[in-house]
């Protein structure tokens, strides 16, 4: 959904968080570990790369969740979901910049953190200043009553969007649940193996003006465990953000399924 910023500034409020104007700042949607020591140590790490890159961390909210009606594969691998406040560098004057550069710090804390001894859990659903996804292990029917943000009266947005199917091609998760950060689409992209081996074989010949020295940052482009929903959205990003159109990088995905 298109970022709620009356509700997310209300909530930040509520902890002590003054949030700056709309546009100025960016919500993580975290899933985290339920273990606190290795939530705390994924947290201090992702600090430090959002500092590394110029921006700030205002604080983290702990989304209210119910998992009562979760089946039991849902609560083995359940994760724990916290919401990060992140403000914009004065600096960065344009949106897409601002987006960019979200992009990098999301990229480089998942493979920093992204492991068993730090934390296993950790996955950002979205880092944006201008979306947010609320998504999980769960039938349709569930999400409205696992996050209970969704029933409150004061979350309003101008769009939303459901997806409501997981990944047929591998097993399902957390994170592989849909949507994802730029499409809810089904996948079934029939050249998935030729496509993923092209692009790992091309990343380190990648360049761009708009990320100039950060295209090394965010690499590997592509995530290989992730469905080919996945692998399709990790491509369609980091070619919009690259300065092309969605349009144009739609046409694309049509003439190679």
């Amino acid at each position: 959904m298109q970022l709620p910023d009356g509700f997310m500034r209300h909530e930040a409020e509520k902890l002590g968080i003054t949030l700056p104007p709309t546009g100025e700042y960016a919500v993580g949607m975290m899933f985290t570990s339920p273990d606190e020591e290795k939530r705390l140590k994924a947290r201090g790490i992702f600090e430090q790369v959002v500092a590394e890159e110029g921006q700030k961390v205002l604080g983290w909210r702990d989304v209210p969740t119910d998992n009562s009606d979760l089946g039991k594969s849902a609560l083995v691998n359940e994760p724990f979901v916290q919401q990060v406040f992140i403000a914009k560098n004065p600096q960065i004057e344009d949106n897409i910049d601002f987006e960019r550069k979200l992009f990098v710090i999301r990229k480089r804390s998942h493979n920093a953190i992204k492991a068993p001894e730090i934390d296993e859990h950790w996955y950002p659903a979205t880092i944006s200043s201008r979306t947010i996804v609320y998504k999980g292990m769960l039938k349709p029917v569930q999400v409205g009553k696992y996050y209970l943000d969704l029933n409150n009266p004061a979350l309003e947005t101008a769009l939303a969007l459901v997806h409501s199917r997981f990944s047929t091609n591998t097993f399902p998760s957390w994170e592989r649940a849909h949507p994802y950060r730029y499409i809810t689409h089904n996948g079934e992209i029939n050249t998935l193996k030729g496509n993923t081996n092209w692009m790992r074989a091309r990343q380190a010949l990648f360049e761009s003006e708009l990320f100039g020295e950060d295209m090394e940052k965010i690499q590997p482009i592509i995530n290989i465990d992730g469905s080919d929903s996945l692998i399709f959205d990790n491509a369609l990003e980091m070619l919009v953000l690259s300065g092309r159109s969605l349009h144009h990088d739609g046409m694309g995905k049509a003439t190679t399924t």
